[in-house]
C-alpha cells in the first residue's frame, strides 16, 4: 500500500464520515510508551509520510491519538445531538470508554443507539476527572434542553496501577518486595491499599452528589463501570477475546 501523507491523514481524522477502523489502518500503537491502560497510539511511519512540521505537531501534543479522538466525537455529537431522535448521554471515563481507534470501546458500541457526549479519556484517573478537569458538570447544565437520559463514569484503574500526581506508578508503592514462602496478599500492603480504595470511594460519592444538588437532576440515572476479579489471560491456549 502506498504511503499517504500527514495532510491526508489530518483530513480523514477531521471528517466524521471516515470511519475509525479505516483510520486505525494508518495508526500503530507504541509499545514501549504505552501503560496498562494508557495506550500510546500515533501514525504508523510505515503507512505515513511524516514530516518535520508532522512530527513536530504529533510529538508535541500531550496526547495525540487522545486528543484527536475526543476532536472527532464531539464532532460526531454536534452533528447529531439535534436530529438523531436518540437518547442524549454524557460520559466521563478511562480507556474503557475511550480506546482511540485501535478497537471499539464502550462509548463506540453505545453509539449506534445513544447520542453520547464523551468527555473521556484513555489514561484519566479518578483524581483528575472529580478533583482536576471537572468537565463532567458544566456538560451536564449545558445538554439540560436536551433531555438527558443519564451520565457514565468509568474510574479508578489508572489510580491504582497508572501513575500518583506527581508521575510516580501507584503500584509500585502497593506491593511488598518477593518473599519466598509469603502469600499474594502478604506482598500488598494493605494499610496503603486501603488509602487508596478509601480516596476512590470518596471520589464517586463527590461525582454522585455533585450531580444531586442540581434539583433538575436529582433522579438522572448514574450508570458506573466497576471491575470484578482479574483473570490472568494471554498465555499460550487462551481463547478468550477483548480486555
Amino acid at each position: 500500500m502506498a504511503k499517504i501523507t500527514y495532510k491526508q491523514l489530518r483530513d480523514m481524522l477531521m471528517d466524521p464520515k471516515v470511519s475509525d477502523k479505516h483510520i486505525a489502518s494508518y495508526l500503530k500503537a507504541i509499545k514501549s510508551n504505552s501503560e496498562a491502560f494508557h495506550p500510546v497510539i500515533k501514525p504508523n511511519p510505515a503507512k505515513v509520510e511524516i514530516s518535520r512540521g508532522a512530527r513536530f505537531e504529533i510529538e508535541s501534543s500531550l496526547d495525540w491519538a487522545n486528543r484527536v479522538s475526543r476532536g472527532r466525537r464531539r464532532q460526531i455529537f454536534d452533528s447529531r445531538v439535534d436530529t438523531a431522535r436518540k437518547p442524549v448521554l454524557v460520559s466521563e471515563g478511562d480507556s474503557w470508554f475511550q480506546f482511540p481507534f485501535l478497537l471499539d470501546d464502550v462509548i463506540d458500541q453505545l453509539g449506534r443507539d445513544y447520542v453520547v457526549s464523551s468527555l473521556d479519556a484513555a489514561g484519566d484517573t479518578a483524581r483528575n476527572m472529580v478533583y482536576g478537569s471537572k468537565e463532567f458538570m458544566p456538560e451536564l447544565l449545558r445538554l439540560k434542553a436536551h433531555k438527558l437520559k443519564g451520565i457514565l463514569f468509568s474510574a479508578a484503574g489508572n489510580d491504582v496501577i497508572g501513575q500518583d500526581e506527581y508521575g510516580n506508578p501507584v503500584l509500585l508503592t502497593l506491593l511488598k518486595e518477593h518473599s519466598p514462602g509469603k502469600s499474594a496478599a502478604w506482598h500488598v500492603d494493605q494499610s496503603k491499599l486501603s488509602s487508596i480504595l478509601q480516596f476512590l470511594e470518596t471520589a464517586y460519592r463527590e461525582v454522585i452528589n455533585t450531580i444531586r444538588r442540581d434539583r433538575d437532576f436529582t433522579n438522572l440515572p448514574i450508570i458506573v463501570h466497576g471491575y470484578d476479579y482479574a483473570i490472568p489471560g494471554g498465555f499460550p491456549g487462551d481463547t478468550r477475546g477483548g480486555r
